[in-house]
Formats: structure tokens, C-alpha cells, sequence
């Protein structure tokens, strides 16, 4: 029981994690003894910690508390255009990258998580250990994070920052990847977000790879090829001579013994599972079947141009200057074991922070791995204008349809939204707007998405009800209202109408009601007529 409990105190607490990869009491003590706004407790004693190798620098405590620390920010349809209102599961959001991490919490949560992460780090500490700082807590337990480093110097230094955030137990591949034959290495870390739960991905088995596979005896369970019988890992048990069909008699070389035990190897050959070679006379071999191994290719970390495509040719064909291939970027989705076509999940959300034109080749890829494998991956990215203009040249030039996006940008949180229960309703919880700039009805109920967790991404309906123009989110999850003057004719319209087209919640801004008593008819009348906990104010 405690062991397991250990285990996931390190798999919450990375930063808490000594070299040997047990758990450090004082550094989680410390953890725990800090707040939401990166203060201590007035009850926290700190002690001199005993100092010990790690990356630091003079600024780090301050940005340990601003990642704690609340944007005073929230999401909104770009110029609140039309095109905002149609479902699009990819989401483009423009603004500062730590701000934005911070804001999409509560909704990336409430959608499940994130199946993988690609990242190209700025060179700035800070916003290096902010950034995965608040891009961890988005992974699903199965999910990964691809660290792009240009340089060998980058890579030094960002394999310690991943290694004090992401956890160095989580740790699992550095990919080198060669861009052109002369081109200098460029570097791409692998971090699980649990060890435990992550499964790598397999390529697809190649032509070149099934080719060496023959079927010299004609075995009836088809093509196979002969693996090595013998291991360097001694065991007693597994050291004995044998005798071939032709006579001759082979031990195992010098320090090494046979994988199988003399039982399993009779069983073997009883099955012809063994190879001795057409004359019966060659040291024993064991047979795979192709039939038998997994249906992929178990892939390496060296990235070549043969396999990768070279990027020179990439940008000359394209006639445009990225820093991916698209065969690199599909490489990445595939190890990231994104699900197959049989079991597609909907759920399989991909966040894309850096480089324009990196990102701009991983959501082209994902959308060419969509129509592969009918399936419904998603992106969330976070670009700039320059990012868009990318990613549509990209869909040109490898002739697919554009993926459907809703852009949204980063704006002042103009309140806190509380919903209010109304079997719990008193005047004194209804309270007055706050002096800061109004925000049009769409703008008011993205903020409410994403201070509730919603999926930003479902579909926005205009709705008509009598005098009163509503918003319709996600097929009558929520109607929201936020017209001018609301009174109780709103409760009896959305009552009238039949049970299964009301909807499951009912949001009315605060500041439309006609006045304090409209106001309480409504809660009044909402939980008589609609259930209690259907009307919200915001």
C-alpha cells in the first residue's frame, strides 16, 4: 500500500523526485506548503535545504510563483464572427503562449486532456520552465510531450529543465534527427507523462522489413526468419550441449547459454520451431513467424533523410522554408500511439506550441492521418496570423481539405463566474457587476466555458424565443441569455417548450435583468417550473 501510494506522489510531484528516483520528503513537504499565488503558509517553517545539482537560476523562484499565479484572462471568438459559431474540433488561439497554457486548464481538463504535446522552446528560462510547467497537468496519464532542441547546447539544458518538470523517471528516448545528409543534428527529447501508462507507438512494417522473412520448409504456418538461440545472460539451467539431426553437437559460445531451457527446446522441436539449416547440420536457430510478431516495427531514435525525407527537397517542393518534414511530423503522431483506425478515439487532442512552420506540418500531418485512418484527431494550437498562413499553404500543397478551426484570442476576464444554486438562493448572493468593460453575449459565454471546463470547440447555435435572442451551445446543453430587461416571460417561454428540447442549463447574465425583483421572480419561478438547478446567473 505504500509503495503504491509512493509511486503516485511521484508521478504528481516529478520535481519532487531524487536522482535515484525515490521521493524527496522536504521538497514535497515544501510543495505542499505552498498556496495558489506561489506563497508560503504563515504556518510553513522553512528550513536550509541541502543543496544538491540542479538548474537554477537568479529569476526561477519568481517564475515557480507566476505559473501559480491567475492570468486575470479568458477566451473569445475572434471578432466574434460567424464562422465562430459553426462546430470546428481544432482551436487556434492567439496570444502571449504562458497566458494562454493558463487559461486552457479548467476546458483541455474538461475535454479529457492532451494525447501529446510538440514543443519548441524559447531560449528563455522563464517561459521554458513555465511552459512545461503548465503544459504537464494537461496530459492524459497515457499521453507523451515531444521537446524540440536545435542544438546540442539546447539539448543540454533542456533535457535537465524537462528532467526537474516532467520527471526524469518519465523519461524515455532522445530522437536525432538529420535533417539533409550534411545538415548539423537537430534533437527532439521524449517524456512520458507517467512512465507506467505510456505505450510507444509502432511504425508500419515496411516492404523491405517483410522481405526478409522466407519459408524454406515450406512450414504450413507461412513465412518466418531464424533469430539467434543463444543469450548472454547465463543461466545454468539453459547450459547444455545439443545434438543436430546430422549428428554434430553444438554448445553455447563461451559465457553465453541458450535462451530456452532443455525442456522448452525438446517442445520447440517437436513443434519445428528450431532451424538447423537445409542440411540439419548448422548451429540451432529460432524461428518468428511473420504471422507471430506484432503487427508494426518497433522504431529507432536515429532519424535519417532516407526515412524522414530531406527538408531541402521538402521546402523546394512546397516552395515554402519549414523547419519539419511531413514524413518527421507523422513519424512523431505515430510514436505518440495516437489509437488506430478500429478504435479511433475522438477524444485524441494534440497541443502545438512554437515554431509557426513546425506546428503548421503537424496539424497538416494530422489531418492527412485523419483521412488515413478515418479517424477525428484534434489540435489545439497556439499561433499567430503567420501560423495560419502556413498551415493553409501546407493543406494546398499536399491537396487536402483544410480542417475546420475556430480561432479565439486571449481577452480580460471581465468577472469570476459562481454559478448560484438556487435551493440555496438569498438576496445577498446576487451581487452587482463589477466596473470593468462590457463583452457581447458570445464573448460572456466563452468565458463561462471555460471557467466551467466546456469543450470549446462544440457547436453555437443562434436561438429565437419569443423576444429574446439566446445563444444554443452544444445542441441544448446550454441556452444563454443576455438581452436586456429579462423577466419572468423568459422562464415561462423556455417552460413552454416541450421536454425534450429544453435545455439541461439556463445561463442569464446578471446585469440583464430588468431589476432585483425581476431577478428573484426568475429564480423563483425557474425552480418551480424548469428544476432547481437549471437557471444560473452569471
Amino acid at each position: 500500500m505504500m509503495a503504491v501510494l509512493a509511486n503516485e506522489l511521484i508521478a504528481a510531484f516529478p520535481d519532487c523526485v531524487t536522482a535515484d528516483g525515490s521521493l524527496d520528503l522536504a521538497k514535497l513537504t515544501g510543495a505542499l506548503e505552498t498556496g495558489i499565488d506561489g506563497q508560503h503558509s504563515a504556518n510553513a517553517v522553512l528550513e536550509a535545504e541541502i543543496e544538491s545539482y540542479e538548474l537554477t537560476w537568479s529569476t526561477k523562484a519568481q517564475t515557480k510563483q507566476e505559473v501559480r499565479r491567475d492570468a486575470g484572462l479568458t477566451l473569445a471568438p475572434v471578432n466574434g464572427t460567424e464562422s465562430s459559431f459553426a462546430q470546428a474540433r481544432n482551436l487556434v488561439i492567439a496570444g502571449d503562449q504562458v497566458s494562454a497554457l493558463k487559461v486552457l486548464q479548467r476546458p483541455v481538463l474538461g475535454m479529457g486532456g492532451v494525447k501529446a504535446v510538440y514543443c519548441h522552446l524559447s531560449p528563455d528560462l522563464d517561459q521554458c520552465y513555465a511552459t512545461l510547467s503548465l503544459v504537464r497537468p494537461l496530459l492524459r496519464d497515457d499521453g507523451c510531450c515531444f521537446v524540440f532542441c536545435d542544438d546540442a547546447a539546447a539539448l543540454a539544458y533542456q533535457r535537465k529543465l524537462c528532467d526537474e518538470v516532467l520527471g526524469s523517471n518519465n523519461f524515455l528516448a532522445t530522437l536525432v534527427w538529420q535533417p539533409d545528409e550534411r545538415a548539423s543534428l537537430k534533437y527532439i527529447l521524449l517524456y512520458a507523462r507517467a512512465n507506467y501508462d505510456f505505450t510507444i507507438g509502432l511504425l508500419p512494417r515496411t516492404a523491405e522489413a517483410n522481405q526478409r522473412y522466407k519459408n524454406p520448409d515450406n512450414d504450413p504456418r507461412g513465412l518466418w526468419q531464424s533469430d539467434n538461440l543463444s543469450v548472454k545472460t547465463y543461466s545454468r539451467s539453459c547450459d547444455y550441449p545439443i545434438t543436430t539431426p546430422a549428428g554434430r553437437v553444438v554448445n553455447p559460445p563461451k559465457g553465453s547459454c541458450w535462451r530456452l531451457s532443455k525442456e522448452s527446446f525438446a517442445r520447440a522441436v517437436a513443434d519445428n520451431r528450431i532451424w538447423f539449416g537445409a542440411d540439419g547440420n548448422n548451429v540451432p536457430r529460432i524461428k518468428r513467424f511473420l504471422s507471430e510478431v506484432k503487427d508494426g516495427l518497433v522504431p529507432t531514435s536515429i532519424l535519417l533523410p532516407k526515412e524522414m525525407g530531406s527538408l531541402a527537397a521538402t521546402q523546394a517542393e512546397q516552395g515554402a522554408e519549414l523547419t519539419l518534414t511531413a514524413a518527421l511530423a507523422q513519424h512523431l503522431l505515430t510514436l505518440a500511439n495516437l489509437t488506430t483506425k478500429a478504435d479511433a478515439d475522438p477524444n485524441d487532442v494534440v497541443l502545438l506550441l512554437g515554431e509557426c512552420s513546425a506546428c503548421a506540418q503537424m496539424a497538416t500531418s494530422l489531418t492527412a492521418l485523419n483521412l488515413e485512418r478515418e479517424a477525428q484527431y484534434r489540435f489545439i494550437w497556439l499561433a499567430s496570423d503567420q501560423g495560419l498562413t502556413w498551415l493553409y499553404d501546407l493543406q494546398r500543397a499536399r491537396e487536402l481539405t483544410a480542417p475546420a478551426l475556430r480561432r479565439l484570442e486571449l481577452v480580460s476576464n471581465a468577472r469570476a463566474h459562481v454559478a448560484v444554486p438556487l435551493n440555496s438562493y438569498r438576496q445577498d448572493m446576487l451581487w452587482a457587476l463589477l466596473e470593468t468593460p462590457q463583452h457581447d453575449a458570445l464573448a460572456q459565454l466563452y468565458a463561462y466555458l471555460v471557467e466551467s471546463g466546456k469543450d470549446l470547440s462544440a457547436r453555437i447555435e443562434r436561438l429565437e424565443l419569443g423576444r429574446y435572442q439566446l445563444l444554443n451551445y452544444d445542441h441544448n446543453h446550454i441556452w444563454f441569455c443576455a438581452e436586456p430587461d429579462i423577466d419572468v416571460e423568459l422562464i415561462r417561454a423556455v417552460a413552454s417548450c416541450p421536454q425534450e428540447q429544453r435545455p439541461q442549463r439556463l445561463l442569464c447574465s446578471e446585469d440583464s435583468f430588468a431589476s432585483d425583483s425581476a431577478k428573484i421572480n426568475c429564480c423563483e419561478h425557474a425552480a418551480l417550473l424548469l428544476g432547481p438547478d437549471v437557471l444560473t446567473i452569471v
